[in-house]
């Protein structure tokens, strides 16, 4: 079982039950059962999708491509056919062991395209707004994948009418690549900003101008997320992805513009591209975009002339050959050393020239754009300063102090009013005063009364304490004397004693 028909088996609307199904000729149930075609219409619009955003397709990942052994498409091979050298048909591509290839791929192609709007024609895409040959006058590409229009023109557009998928001659799938529009949108926003972050950082004129070379080089290093699925870490940017990316941008979102050489030799396919508000791109752009392109050009030959020469070892050479050759080798090398050294002194000088050039061209061009935001403050101030007369000023702060004066009248006059009313509050007050002033004092009276009884009533408790406090003192005297009867008798017996003395 090959790789394809494991992812096939795997998605949950390719069960195994409705394989049979889904790989018939289901054509007829458009009609006998249109609750099954539309299943089978819906799986198979989910497999082609899961097939792009999971980069099973060899040459994109916004794309699928009917064949691509007859490449008829304008531009390089890549543009409508496959990006590799191999053969690819979508019918064998969809082919599972059992059921053997999809029967009724090209009406199941025809309805998501045509009907259905899931996927834009290449052809109809490259176009851009030279699209008469697909839609009638009046109309174009944007027409075609707006939604109102959708819902005004109905199931039968009139695109429908001009483009079928069945080529009417063979009954086969026309050769022509199938963009799926919502991933398209996706991966344009997501490159679109890593450009614009670009530009932001480095801040500089030449930073908004590229070929086609560079662009695709520098937006080949940038990882992004393609889809939902974990597994996925990052995508690689596909060249015919870029070419489609590039198309979008400058025809149907207008970011930037494009320019091809005025004169086009076999081998030259550049494309001049400028991101700066869909302004032509000048001639002295072109000089600034050859001028980046020579600098890593340069850079790439220094790169390969500094690798030449950490190939040469002397050592090691040497030691591989007889003593008797080492003279001769060993000058061979060193003039190989010298040629080499020389070269890539010169490609270094050469390089540090045009890298200055470009860095005067960025100065130069930024020394303008302060010059130019000079003028327009120039004029911004004057337009300002216009709007204001000087004559009228004065006439202006006249006005004003007569208002001021009026104001201050107009205020005395509010503030003598109050002053009266407050007077007769004052008044007022007076009274309410001296009415509270007597309750007061009468007030005060009976409590000063009050506090006499209570006062003598205190005093006296307080002499009744005193008393008490007295006695409770001597008391304490007494105690403190420790009077004790022996002390008592002994000056009883002296007196006794005394008589016989004699």
């Amino acid at each position: 079982m090959s790789d394809i028909e494991t992812f096939i088996k795997s998605i949950p609307e390719f069960k195994e039950s409705r394989l049979a199904s889904l790989y018939s000729n289901f054509e007829k149930n458009k009609i006998l059962n249109p609750e099954g075609y539309e299943a089978n219409i819906y799986a198979w619009q989910t497999l082609l999708l899961k097939l792009i955003t999971s980069s099973k397709f060899p040459d994109s990942d916004i794309s699928f491509v009917t064949n691509t052994a007859n490449r008829t498409l304008g531009g390089s091979s890549s543009s409508g056919g496959g990006g590799g050298g191999d053969e690819f048909n979508l019918s064998s591509f969809l082919s599972i062991s059992k059921y053997g290839s999809p029967q009724n791929l090209g009406p199941i192609i025809n309805e998501l395209v045509v009907h259905r709007k899931v996927f834009i024609p290449y052809s109809l895409f490259i176009n851009g707004e030279n699209d008469s040959e697909w839609v009638n006058k009046g109309t174009s590409i944007i027409d075609y994948i707006s939604p109102k229009s959708w819902i005004k023109w109905g199931i039968n557009s009139i695109f429908s009418k001009q483009y079928s998928v069945i080529d009417p001659k063979t009954g086969n799938l026309k050769h022509d690549r199938f963009i799926a529009w919502e991933q398209l949108t996706k991966l344009s926003n997501q490159y679109l900003e890593i450009i614009r972050k670009e530009i932001s950082k480095q801040g500089t004129y030449s930073s908004k101008l590229f070929n086609n070379h560079t662009l695709y080089q520098f937006l080949k290093t940038k990882s992004i997320n393609n889809n939902n699925n974990n597994n996925n870490s990052g995508h690689e940017l596909k060249k015919i992805d870029f070419e489609i990316l590039l198309k979008y941008w400058s025809i149907y979102k207008s970011v930037c513009t494009i320019r091809q050489p005025t004169t086009i030799s076999g081998n030259d396919d550049t494309i001049y591209i400028k991101f700066d508000n869909n302004l032509e791109i000048t001639d002295d752009d072109i000089g600034i975009i050859n001028i980046q392109q020579n600098l890593i050009n340069l850079q790439n030959r220094n790169d390969y002339l500094q690798m030449k020469l950490n190939e040469i070892d002397y050592k090691s050479t040497l030691l591989t050959l007889p003593k008797s050759e080492w003279k001769f080798r060993l000058k061979k090398l060193m003039n190989r050393k010298m040629v080499l050294t020389k070269s890539l002194m010169n490609s270094l000088n050469l390089y540090d020239e045009l890298n200055n050039i470009l860095v005067k061209i960025n100065d130069s061009d930024l020394n303008y754009q302060m010059y130019h935001q000079l003028l327009i403050s120039s004029k911004i101030l004057q337009n300002m300063n216009n709007k204001v007369n000087l004559n009228d000023i004065d006439d202006l702060k006249i006005d004003i102090d007569e208002q001021i004066a009026k104001e201050n009248e107009i205020n005395h006059a509010l503030t003598n009013d109050y002053k009266q009313n407050d007077e007769q509050e004052e008044v007022e007050d007076e009274e309410l005063e001296k009415e509270l002033n007597d309750l007061y004092k009468e007030i005060n009276g009976e409590t000063s009364n009050d506090e006499t009884e209570y006062q003598q009533l205190e005093n006296a408790t307080k002499g009744e304490e005193n008393v008490d406090n007295v006695d409770d003192k001597l008391l304490d005297k007494l105690t403190q004397l420790k009077v004790s009867e022996s002390t008592i008798r002994e000056p009883t017996k002296e007196k006794q004693t005394e008589p016989l003395a004699n």
